[in-house]
């Protein structure tokens, strides 16, 4: 992945050159919610790959010792969470290294080290949902932009889903759309086994996160998946980031942002975002096969646009011009012959009234053939 590299404060990440398990940390990428991801080198392959370390709640879960770079939980209660945390992550990058489909990031290995885990991906060329919207001057996207990655991410959702796993951190940043215009969903650091009924870490990303990822109490399931893309929707099309679940309720001020972009957009989606942003998870799009089928309409007009009927008329009307330049351009050679042939026939009276009769014939014709075509 190719996003600019950026500067954290130590003990917070691992320095440049530090080699891990046969990787050689180069640069730091980014920090989310469950870690810090670095570009590095695979000694053993000559190949630049992407490691992203199971780090949750830096100071506030763990630290990182500067002696020897190890992270320690803070207290009893953080290293039970931490553990927990850890466990689920290393199932999944277990999970997702026998995970094959083209618009998921492939897990090239996974192992434990320092008091943590990491995760080996390859380094994708292209960029970051968020960064194509903000190099745009308007900063949207149209519809068309938007079905062109939703419907290969709902593909690879789809996938997942069906594994019993959910990603549980999709946002604009966590959906990489590579050079050949494939889009990837990206750091599964989050996901959790939760269909099985499995209590999951506390996790999430203001803006994307819907309700029950702020409580224990309110089960997830493919619909906590669904929400997130709905904000990613709505991101990309209003160019705002979706407030709290917390600031939604009751008057929801998003109300006014949903109406402006119906009067906007193909209805169809909008009417489907929303339904994917309840805040009721009940009352919300349940998974990505109801989603397909709410964004039915909308998929076939982006992909399979409606072909133009066919205008008989605007053909002839285009070449109306080059028509009448020939039937002009015969007619004065008509008139010459005519002079010629005149001038001929003058000293042979007998014929002379005949030629006339003829002459008269034809320029009548060519007077009707110019009024049907003016």
């Amino acid at each position: 992945m190719s996003p600019s590299p950026i500067t954290l404060s130590p003990p917070d990440y691992l320095p440049p050159s530090f080699v891990l398990s046969g990787y050689e940390i180069r640069v730091v990428l980014g920090r989310g919610g469950f870690g810090v991801t670095y570009k590095a080198l695979d000694r053993k392959n000559n190949q630049t790959v992407v490691i992203k370390e199971y780090f949750p709640a830096p100071e506030v879960m763990a630290v990182r010792r500067v002696r020897g770079f190890y992270l320690e939980p803070n207290d009893a209660q953080s290293a039970q969470e931490f553990a927990e945390g850890l466990s689920y992550f290393l199932k999944e990058a277990k999970f997702l290294t026998k995970f094959n489909h083209a618009n998921i990031v492939p897990i090239m290995n996974f192992f434990p080290a320092l008091g943590t885990a990491y995760f080996v991906m390859p380094y994708l060329e292209g960029e970051t949902l968020d960064n194509i919207v903000a190099s745009k001057p308007e900063r949207k996207q149209t519809p068309r932009e938007v079905m062109a990655w939703l419907d290969p991410i709902l593909d690879g959702l789809q996938a997942v889903h069906a594994r019993g796993i959910l990603h549980r951190d999709i946002k604009p940043s966590n959906i990489f759309i590579q050079k050949n215009h494939n889009p990837v969903l990206i750091d599964f650091g989050a996901a959790g086994d939760v269909l099985a009924g499995q209590k999951v870490p506390l996790a999430l990303t203001h803006g994307y996160a819907p309700p029950e990822q702020y409580s224990a109490n309110i089960p997830q399931g493919p619909w906590t998946d669904i929400y997130s893309l709905g904000a990613v929707i709505y991101y990309v099309l209003s160019g705002l980031h979706l407030l709290s679940p917390q600031t939604r309720i009751g008057a929801d001020p998003c109300e006014i942002i949903f109406k402006k972009l119906e009067h906007e957009h193909d209805q169809n989606l909008i009417k489907t975002m929303e339904r994917c942003l309840k805040l009721n998870y009940q009352e919300r799009i349940q998974g990505v096969a109801e989603l397909r089928q709410a964004l039915g309409s909308t998929i076939n007009r982006s992909i399979n646009p409606l072909p133009k009927p066919k205008n008989v008329i605007k053909p002839l009307i285009a070449n109306k011009g080059s028509i009448l330049l020939k039937i002009r351009s015969f007619k004065l050679k008509t008139i010459n012959v005519i002079k010629e042939t005149y001038l001929y026939l003058f000293k042979n009276i007998k014929h002379l009234i005949t030629f006339l009769i003829v002459a008269l014939i034809i320029v009548l014709f060519f007077k009707i053939i110019l009024k049907v075509f003016s």
